[in-house]
C-alpha cells in the first residue's frame, strides 16, 4: 500500500493479483481521505480519480491501463492508520463494469 499527500488531493496506491497477475489500483480525492460517496471521472471534474494498471487487465479489456470513466467511491470508515471503502463504475473502455472493496493501513 502507497499513500499520496499532495496538499490538495490524497490518495492511495493498492496493489492486488488477478488470475496471478499484478494489478495496481490508484485511488486519488480532492482534500482527504474521509468518509462519505463521492463520484469518479478521470477528468478532473469530479473529486475522485481511479485508475488500474497492469497486465491482468490486458486479457479482459485488451489494454494494460484504464481509468474509471464514471462511478462512485465510497469512503465508509476512515481512521487515524487506515481506510476503507468501496469503488463502483464503467471502465473507459465503456463496456468494463468494476466494483471493488478495500481496506487499507495508511501511515
Amino acid at each position: 500500500v502507497g499513500f499520496t499527500d499532495s496538499g490538495s488531493v490524497e490518495g492511495l496506491i493498492l496493489s492486488t493479483r488477478v488470475n496471478g497477475e499484478m494489478l495496481r489500483i490508484t485511488i486519488n480525492l480532492t482534500n482527504s481521505l474521509r468518509t462519505g460517496s463521492f463520484a469518479i471521472e478521470p477528468f478532473g471534474n469530479a473529486p475522485a480519480t481511479v485508475t488500474l494498471d497492469g497486465a491482468s487487465l490486458q486479457t479482459r479489456i485488451g489494454t494494460d491501463s484504464a481509468a474509471v470513466l464514471q462511478g462512485t467511491l465510497t469512503i465508509t470508515k476512515r481512521g487515524a492508520v487506515w481506510v476503507e471503502g468501496t469503488v463502483t463504475g464503467l471502465l473507459d473502455d465503456e463496456v468494463t463494469n468494476i466494483n471493488l472493496s478495500f481496506k487499507a493501513e495508511t501511515p
